[in-house]
Formats: structure tokens, sequence, C-alpha cells
């Protein structure tokens, strides 16, 4: 893949941001040198390596990787026989605790009895090798530190060490209560120069203290004086520091054995944790953004569903729809400028690019990309002052490299094409570039405002017009993308609206030839269409996705529709809803009282006002089937619903029969009849529905809303 479009299309942006989800430093280089691919198989290998990482983040939390440093050349040192300092040592230490974390880590799959992924492998190679990391730990507590109990022989050394110490600072401590040898002394301390304990005496006092003289103060006053009394212990003190030193290098050089012993699987295990902080680094950077996994092709098929551009702002950024390649593989955008045809256009360059690097890009799921050898865009101000080219020259440039590499496995991107120009000349251009690689075979997203190519467009087969929706009303894009229509730059709506005279806007429209408007109010007729169709077909769906809600089975209670209606007057409730219930085919038809206060009260009884729902069982025909009153009764038994049992025949009776006081509901209650006998179908018909409200409305005295 050509670098100049990772620039162009800012997938370094995408790096640095994925690389700040990485730990180790091998891990964030990975991300850096990130590239897409174009083997499929390689591709779908690490889109599902970062889809395993995204299900085990969402299920088990985040895994640290922050222990995880290079550890090679110390490896490499061991294989020569040569020995680690304490920095080395405990930093093979950090390595092997994260490898205790994600070892840790897997187990909490394995005691799930999750099912293995692509991940398994990898972390069943890891070693935490415990006793090595133990024993570190054990004789090393810093940088700067050896345990006094890293070896016996340390362990003597230093608690002589500590005696000769005391002996040290008596002897001195004597020295300083002296009246006469403190009236030498600049101050009453013990100081260490060199190593070696002395006292602060006075330049002039020097011959009154006999001893070493290690060092002086910057001013030449004050000399730090060894006194001959503790010189022999000083010199103890400094032999048993060099056999201290000794015995360190020697547990250094024990330990350094004991983990080249294990170089190997250390070797392994920094590897295995690398690739694993680079797979959850991916992982984590898709959960910021709510990625999936794409679909790929050989095709050059590019469906992408819901996309949105993943360095604009999530809260505002609006997703597009987008598809090229299948029925066209030439796709032109227009509409007004700031309407959003270059975040299209970059947004589908760059979820290519992050979909061929192992990246989930943000859009929907059943999203599809092709896999392009190479991806082409002329994007952005190209002017070069320093190689003295136009804006058009420099973008000419780019195009006749790109003519030179293109082929049937390209995508190629451009905005704006042949702009910066005569307007007709440059139209002409376009469409005779856009036609040699339309032959070629490529994949071609153009963004436009030149006329000539929309009706290129509807003129041929393969390519497609496609616009930026924006609402005039407002002056304001919606930032959508609708494909198969042409679309307006609006010039004269937004003219008038931002206070442009109407004899100016009505002179311009005059110099526009006939055909030309002809073809704009074409344009306009064919976007209020399709808004109406579009509007509609919404509504459609609406309807559909609520009949199959009521139509849903979870196994234990038969289909059935649950019809629900509000009483609105006389019981004082505030609305009605409609939802899916789980009640048999006998009980077709419901009513939802809403109690006072906005609670909702349904058939499961929850946050019912006043201490329960009252179920009235109500049957259309002169004598109650007693199978749907008992079906009732143990329906509410079940979910713990007060109810009560009163069975009313179809002459009906007053309101004063829905009184449910005595069952603790203050202002409203559930009523349930059977399915009106007008229909033998699995679903009530509508007779079914209008006979139910009529037989509701005798006992209610009350008009019922259907919801």
């Amino acid at each position: 893949m050509n670098e100049k479009v990772l620039h162009t299309l800012e997938y370094n942006k995408i790096l640095d941001q994925l690389t700040e989800y990485a730990f180790s430093a091998d891990a964030k280089s990975r991300c850096q040198k990130l590239r897409p691919i174009t083997d499929r198989a390689q591709i779908e290998q690490l889109q599902q390596q970062t889809s395993d990482a995204l299900s085990r983040l969402f299920k088990y939390g985040s895994l640290s990787f922050s222990g995880v440093t290079d550890i090679r050349d110390s490896l490499k040192r061991l294989e020569i026989g040569g020995a680690l300092s304490a920095i080395e040592l405990l930093r093979v230490c950090s390595l092997l605790e994260s490898a205790k974390r994600a070892k840790a880590f897997a187990r909490s799959q394995d005691d799930n009895d999750q099912p293995d992924d692509s991940l398994t492998s990898l972390f069943a190679g890891i070693e935490p090798l415990t006793p090595l990391c133990d024993e570190i730990r054990r004789c090393i507590l810093s940088e700067d530190e050896i345990a006094d109990d890293a070896s016996s022989t340390l362990h003597s050394i230093r608690r002589s060490m500590r005696g000769m110490n005391d002996k040290i600072r008596a002897q001195m401590n004597s020295m300083i209560n002296n009246t006469t040898t403190r009236s030498y002394l600049q101050d009453t301390v013990i100081t260490m120069r060199d190593g070696r304990y002395c006292l602060p005496v006075k330049a002039e006092a020097k011959s009154l203290v006999p001893g070493m003289i290690h060092d002086q103060s910057s001013t030449g006053s004050t000399l730090f004086i060894e006194p001959m009394a503790v010189v022999n212990l000083n010199n103890e003190y400094k032999e048993l520091q060099l056999r201290e030193q000794e015995e360190i290098e020697v547990i250094l050089a024990g330990l350094s054995n004991l983990t080249a012993s294990y170089a190997t699987q250390l070797l392994a295990d920094y590897e295995l944790l690398t690739e694993l902080d680079f797979i959850f680094a991916r992982a984590a950077f898709a959960q910021t953004y709510n990625g999936v996994a794409p679909l790929f092709n050989d095709d050059g098929r590019i469906h992408i569903r819901k996309g949105r551009h993943p360095l604009l702002d999530p809260k505002k950024v609006v997703p597009i729809d987008v598809r090229l390649g299948e029925d066209f593989r030439l796709l032109i955008v227009t509409g007004p400028n700031t309407g959003g045809k270059t975040v299209s256009l970059k947004t589908v360059g760059l979820l290519t690019l992050m979909g061929q690097s192992g990246l989930h890009i943000p859009a929907s799921e059943r999203s599809e990309l092709g896999i392009f050898d190479e991806v082409f865009a002329d994007i952005g101000d190209e002017q070069s002052i320093e190689q003295s080219l136009s804006t058009f020259s420099s973008h000419m440039v780019n195009i006749i490299r790109i003519l030179e590499q293109v082929n049937d496995r390209s995508l190629v991107l451009f905005d704006e094409l042949c702009a910066g120009t005569d307007p007709t000349e440059g139209a002409a251009l376009a469409i005779s570039i856009l036609s040699k690689l339309h032959l070629y075979g490529a994949r071609i997203m153009a963004t436009t405002h030149y006329s000539e190519l929309k009706v290129y467009a509807l003129s041929t087969p393969g390519v497609e017009n496609a616009c930026c929706e924006f609402d005039v009303a407002t002056l304001s894009p919606t930032y959508r993308l609708l494909i198969g229509i042409p679309g307006k730059s609006n010039a004269f709506a937004i003219s008038e609206k931002l206070g442009l005279p109407s004899d100016l806007i009505t002179d311009a429209k005059g110099r526009i030839s006939k055909s030309e408007g002809d073809f704009e109010d074409l344009i306009a007729d064919l976007e209020k269409s399709r808004s109406t169709i579009e509007r509609e077909q919404l509504e459609i769906n609406q309807y559909k996705a609520e009949i199959e809600s009521l139509k849903e089975n979870d196994g234990t209670w038969l289909n059935d529709v649950y019809y629900v209606f509000g009483v609105q007057e006389e019981l004082g409730c505030r609305g009605s809803k409609v939802a899916a219930a789980r009640i048999q085919p006998d009980v077709g038809i419901a009513v939802d009282i809403t109690p006072a206060h906005d609670y909702p009260c349904d058939l499961e009884g929850s946050n019912v006002v006043g201490g329960g729902v009252g179920i009235k069982i109500c049957d259309p025909s002169i004598v109650c089937d007693e199978d749907v009153v008992a079906l009732m009764e143990s329906c509410c038994e079940k979910e713990q619903i007060k109810y009560q049992r009163e069975v009313i025949d179809k002459g009906g009776t007053d309101a004063s029969s829905m009184n449910l006081s005595g069952v603790g509901v203050r202002t409203g209650g559930v009523v349930v009849v059977t399915r009106y006998p007008h229909s033998q179908s699995a679903v009530a018909s509508k007779e079914d529905i209008d006979g139910g409200v009529d037989l509701l409305n005798t006992f209610c005295k009350s008009e019922l809303t259907f919801c």
C-alpha cells in the first residue's frame, strides 16, 4: 500500500490512537508499523484475533501488560555466560508477573467452560515460571537493595557490619561529647566521606584532632577528618563492605544461572506477551468506537452499513451507508459544500485501510469490504509552491500517477475531480478520466459539483449517482449519503435564506439555460419523492417490527397478540402502551389500565401503585370458559398477582362492576377477555378487536383508545 494514501486518509492518526492502548515498547512499535495487507487469510486471522480479544474484554474485563519489557539483550548476555544486574533480573521478574496475570486471565475462560478461540494457543504457551519469579523477588528487594536473607553468608556479613557500625559511632560519639574535642568541631555531627566516618573539624584546629583528612568544605573553613581512634574500625568496616559486594555478585550470578536455564521459555513468554499486548490493544481500541469485524470478499464489493469516521466526535458524527462494486463500480457523489461529501469519501477509504490492517471498523454488523491491492486518493489541496505547481496542476500530477498504477484490484477516491479550472473543460476531462478508470475495472468514488457528471452517471451502465442530503429549510446538511439520486448545489436556496436580494436570485436563475434548470428541478423532485418513500418505508418497517415483537415466543408460553388499550377518562389514567405478553392463544385481547403517577401496570404485576394488580376475568359468552379462567388464575398465582374472579355475561353490567378496591388497586386495574369469536385464526382479526373493544366499553362506560 502506498504511503501517500496513508497520509492523505489520516491513517497515521488511527495508529497514534491505537498505540495508546499498547503497554510494551515492542507492541507500541508494532502498532506504529501496522500496515494494510492483501492476503485474505491473514486479514481474517487478524480480525478473528481482534474479535476474540474484544469478546474476552467484554466478559472478563481488561488485561494489563504493564510489566512486559524487552529482555532479549539480557538473554543474549546469559547465552555467552554473562551475569545480569539486579535491574535486569527485576525486569525478568516483571515479565513473569505479567505472564502470571495473563495465565490467570485465560484461566477465567477455562473456569467458565468457554470454547477455545484463536487466542487459546497463545495463552497456553505462556509459562509464569513461578519458582524463578519467587526466587528473584526473595533475593532482590529493589534495584539498589539485596535482601539480607538472599544467602546465609550475606546475612552474616551484614550482621557484622551493623555491629562494627555501632562500635564506630560509639567511639565517635564519645569524642563529640568530650568538651575539649567539641570546641574543635564546626558541627557536632558524624558524616561519611568516601565510605568512612569523619568529623567536621575547624580548619584552624586540624592539628589538634589527629587523623586522616578526607575532604574539605567549599570555603575551606571545614576539614572532614577521620580520627585515628576509629581508623582501624573503619578499615574493618570497609573490608566488610567489600565482602558484602562480593557476596552480592555471587548471589546475582546464581540468579543469572537460574534464569539462563529458563532462557528458551523466557523468550517465548516475551514474544507471546507482546503478541497478546498487540492484539488486546486492537481490541481495546475497537471497544472505544464500538467497532465490528467486517466481512471480506475478493470481488471488490463494498457495503458499509452505518459507517462512522473514527476521527470525528462519536456524539456528532452521522453514520452513512455506502455500496460500491456490485451493481455499479463507479459512484459519483454530488451536493453542496460542507455537506459531508469529503467525509464520506474518507470514511470509505479509511475503513478499507483499517479493515485490511486487522482493525475493527466503526460500522454496523454485516458490513462488507473488498480487498484491494492499492488504495489511491486525490483529496485536499495539493498545491506546491516549491515545485511551482498550482492546485489544478498538483492534482493532475497525482491523477497521472494513479492512472499509471491502477488496475482492477484498486480503490480510487477523488475529491472534486478536475476542479480549479474552466468548468466545461474540467467536466469533460473528469468524464474521460473516470471512463478510463471504469474501463480498467477499478472501484471508484468521486465527488464533484459538475452537472455533466450527474448526467454521465445517469446514462452510463455501472455508474451510479449519490448525494449528501441537505436541509434547505434549516440551511444545514444532514450528512446522510443517499445512493441513487444526484444532489443539488442549492446555491439559490442558500443565498436566499442568507438574505441575498430576490431580484438578484431571479436574475441569476434567468441566466441558466432551460435544460439546466429543468434538470435541477428534476433532481429536486426526485429528492422529494425519495424522502416520501423513505418515510413510508420506515413506517412499514416499524409496523413489521411491532408485529414480530407481538409474535415472539420464548418456548414457555405460546404465541399470540397482546392488545393493550388505555382507559383515559373515568379512571383518571395517564396513557397507554403496547407490549408483547406471554399469554395463551385463548387470551387474545387484554386491557392495561395504567395507574396514577405514570407507573406501569402490566400482567407481571410490577411497579403497581396501591398494592397490586386487579385481574377481572370476563368472557363474551353467556357461560364463562372455565379453562380460560383457570389459566388466568394460574398465571396470577405464578406471578404473585392479586386478582379478583368475576364472571360477567354478554349482557354486561355497568361500571360499578369494575370496582377493584377489594384487591388493593387504587386507581386502575387490568381487564382480560377471551378472543371475541369472529375468527378462528391464530391472530385476532380487526373484528375480534372491535368486538372486544365494544364489550369493554360496555363494562367501563369509557372510550378506549387503541394504541
